[in-house]
């Protein structure tokens, strides 16, 4: 990235502010967010560990604009994200008046371009702007998360010191956290409890700000977890519970894959700050072929699922999946239609797949029809 923001003297969002304003017109001061938004998406944990690139559309490969067919010239998208075989799209828009709405009309190409450009995935408007009008949020629009003033309120020493080692071509420096004396206890309990005694569920009581987050993530370190998955009452807590595990995945170098499986339905307005999917600052869905997709495609990797409560019917179905196998009558020799149960030692080898491929050899050709037989007729009489 060329250095056109100058971040010498720049230590808080108020500086950066200042600096924006000093600029000579509108678009100055664009271009100025747009960068800050760039550095941003490569620092926040929640992105560095989510995309592989991210470029202002003037350096988008043209491999990557060919592929998602739309130009070079600025239509409403500032910023391209790469997450594998995904690409998501990204318009900034500075206000200078906190206090003004991100509005239909401001947006409406980024979201007529989300909408029809079904190689995008997902969109974040990034504004400095405190809310969005009313109706823009009355739009139906599930593939968008606002990214707004709070945000950027809060950038500080750290992240401006990150953002000056990215231009200096060094890497951002995230420090991990260490447990606490009652934090390392409750690991320790939590290992004997599950690991060598066996027990198969556990509850960890702490009282508010003792750090329940973290002691969660520490644990999933200690029981060396491969899939973990974490439901919580609201989608504040999600966000919350996000930032803790992600930054410290970051900090501490982790190759992890995570989603969020969250809706609007059900969540209270009343009493919770983020109230929509849109409010996160991630990706959410509820698409059970995506979800089985995501599942599948990263069935070797260690994943985090992170969800609310009113999310868990959906889970619940698909874990139903590898509870049964469905046979018609032209698949067993009897040839009537069965319902097979799985036991729970073999479910965890099981993926969903393909409709069609024999689950013992994973391929469209059956098994040997008389391997079964002739095992039986090897070790019955041991058996019997």
């Amino acid at each position: 990235m060329a250095k056109e923001i100058a971040l010498d003297k720049i230590n808080s969002w108020d500086d950066f502010k200042s600096y924006a304003e000093a600029m000579p017109n509108t678009k100055s001061k664009g271009d100025a967010f747009e960068h800050l938004t760039k550095l941003y998406f490569q620092i926040n944990p929640l992105y560095r560990s989510m995309f592989d690139n991210v470029w202002l559309l003037e350096e988008v490969p043209s491999k990557v604009l060919e592929h998602l067919e739309i130009p070079r010239q600025d239509l409403g998208i500032d910023l391209i994200a790469q997450r594998g075989s995904e690409y998501h799209a990204i318009q900034c828009k500075y206000h200078s008046n906190k206090d003004t709405s991100v509005n239909n009309k401001e947006v409406a190409t980024f979201t007529s371009l989300l909408a029809n450009k079904k190689k995008l995935t997902h969109g974040y408007i990034c504004s400095t702007a405190i809310k969005t009008s009313t109706n823009y949020n009355k739009l139906d629009i599930q593939n968008i998360s606002n990214v707004l003033y709070d945000t950027w309120s809060s950038l500080d020493k750290d992240f401006f010191d990150n953002a000056r080692d990215i231009l200096d071509k060094k890497k951002p420096n995230e420090k991990p956290f260490t447990p606490k004396p009652h934090q390392e206890n409750a690991i320790k309990l939590a290992h004997k409890h599950f690991v060598k005694e066996n027990n198969s569920r556990g509850k960890l009581i702490f009282p508010c700000g003792s750090g329940k987050s973290l002691t969660g993530f520490w644990m999933m370190e200690k029981l060396k977890a491969n899939s973990t998955l974490i439901a919580v009452p609201s989608l504040s807590l999600v966000k919350q519970t996000l930032e803790v595990y992600l930054k410290q995945v970051v900090a501490k170098n982790k190759r992890v894959k995570w989603l969020c499986i969250c809706s609007d339905e059900g969540i209270g307005k009343s009493d919770d700050v983020v109230t929509y999917t849109r409010d996160l600052p991630v990706p959410c869905t509820t698409d059970p072929v995506y979800i089985k997709e995501w599942l599948k495609s990263n069935k070797n990797e260690n994943i985090i699922i992170f969800t609310t409560y009113q999310s868990g019917r959906l889970i619940a179905e698909l874990s139903k999946a590898l509870k049964f196998i469905n046979l018609s009558g032209k698949r067993n020799k009897s040839g009537r239609n069965r319902i097979v149960p799985v036991p729970l030692f073999i479910r965890g080898l099981l993926t969903p797949n393909d409709n069609d491929l024999n689950i013992f050899s994973g391929k469209a050709i059956p098994h040997n029809p008389s391997y079964f037989s002739k095992l039986w007729s090897k070790y019955k009489d041991s058996v019997l």
